[in-house]
């Protein structure tokens, strides 16, 4: 990942995504009800979202940069997941 990263700009990412998702949402409403696949899948990336935020708010007493590293890397994996579930039910939809 490049680019800064620090408490600040992870909130305002976690931010950016939790808009994203519910625009996606909006969206994929007008397409049909999600299979349960993909349910799961985004049952799993709110998880990942919840616990990044956690992270966060426990690591604001702690020294930032011996949590940084480990907190975008979670940025990143829930960061991946999103898109790809996004590109899969994309996918799965222009098919029906």
């Amino acid at each position: 990942m490049t680019g800064k990263f620090d408490m600040a700009s992870l909130r305002a990412r976690l931010d950016d995504l939790e808009t994203r998702l519910a625009k996606t949402l909006r969206s994929l409403a007008s397409r049909g009800a999600l299979p349960p696949s993909h349910r799961r899948e985004l049952a799993d990336i709110r998880a990942r979202h919840t616990a990044l935020h956690a992270k966060l708010a426990a690591t604001e007493d702690s020294t930032w940069a011996a949590v940084a590293r480990d907190l975008e890397a979670d940025w990143d994996i829930l960061g991946t997941a999103f898109e790809r579930w996004v590109a899969h039910v994309d996918r799965d939809f222009k098919r029906k």
